[in-house]
């Protein structure tokens, strides 16, 4: 008798690690998408940073080409429900400048407009709630048009 429930309560933990049970609640996971001027901004990256509780931790991810995104965190730290602010940056190569960086390709230039990039003055934010969360479109604008 004392081996069975040996081995049930075994059981139960390693279902428990094997379904991902982190001991405290549910955690989350966000899909959205970015664009820039009304275009998808494919290759970005994304990053949630807590507002004001460090310890959600700070989670990024890259769009695909679509501009398309899901942050899930990782093993060691999971999305965790919260507030979030959301910067974004996409780095691409200057055309035109004539000067060589690393590998021998031009200068890299950050595309996404600085408010977008500084997590003091970036407008995007996000409020993550436990489970899937779909986000509203992060619709990015540069002030000038295509």
């Amino acid at each position: 008798m004392q081996s069975l429930r040996i081995r049930m309560v075994i059981f139960l933990v390693l279902s428990c690690a094997l379904a991902g049970c982190t001991g405290k609640g549910g955690g989350a996971n966000a899909s959205g998408s970015v664009s820039l001027n009304g275009q998808p901004l494919a290759d970005a990256e994304v990053q949630f940073i807590p507002r004001d509780d460090a310890s959600l931790g700070t989670h990024s991810t890259t769009t695909d080409s679509a501009g398309k995104f899901t942050v899930k965190g990782d093993r060691n730290i999971p999305l965790k429900p919260g507030p979030y602010v959301v910067i974004v940056n996409k780095l691409a190569v200057k055309e035109g400048d004539g000067k060589q960086g690393a590998g021998g390709k031009g200068a890299m230039v950050n595309t996404v407009p600085l408010m977008y990039q500084n997590r003091g003055r970036t407008p995007l934010k996000a409020d993550i709630q436990p489970g899937s969360n779909q986000l509203p479109p992060f619709e990015l604008t540069s002030g000038r048009t295509r």
